[in-house]
């Protein structure tokens, strides 16, 4: 796990090598799926494996990788006074359209128990501005992950 840390670090820090980078690009973006489905201060069962689903699509994280991964996503949050150093990587390394699909698993995390806390919705709010995600991404896809969510 130290190792782990200190990849994620030194990458923040400017030393890049390719495992390394994605690695940490994960993690950045795992943890801020973990930071919502703490937002109203109830991480359900649900919400956890919709995180471990995501992760393992959307981020195309090995199965063998995926707890190891979670894990620190988890620990890195816990531990974390600011989500900068994450927003910051994210805003680096990822595409407009990466960006916006992100915000689309927030969406889909917070929606996880069919209902929107207020919380979640201004953490998610907060992040997307962060990532300078427009607002009518932001409108877009929360519509759009509700609609899916209602048409199960």
């Amino acid at each position: 796990m130290l190792s782990s840390l200190k990849q994620f670090f030194d990458q923040l820090a400017g030393e890049p090598d390719a495992p390394t980078h994605q690695h940490s690009l994960e993690l950045a973006c795992a943890v801020l799926l973990v930071e919502i489905s703490k937002a109203d201060a109830e991480v359900s069962d649900d919400e956890t494996r919709q995180i471990r689903s995501l992760i393992e699509s959307r981020l195309n994280v090995k199965t063998e990788e995926l707890d190891d991964l979670l894990r620190l996503a988890q620990e890195q949050s816990a531990e974390a006074t600011s989500l900068f150093p994450f927003i910051q990587l994210i805003n680096d390394q990822l595409e407009y359209p990466d960006k916006v699909a992100l915000v689309r698993s927030m969406w889909q995390v917070a929606y996880t128990d069919d209902r929107l806390d207020k919380y979640e919705e201004y953490q998610i709010r907060k992040i997307s501005d962060l990532l300078y995600v427009a607002h009518g991404d932001f409108i877009r896809t929360k519509i759009d992950v509700l609609e899916k969510r209602q048409n199960l």
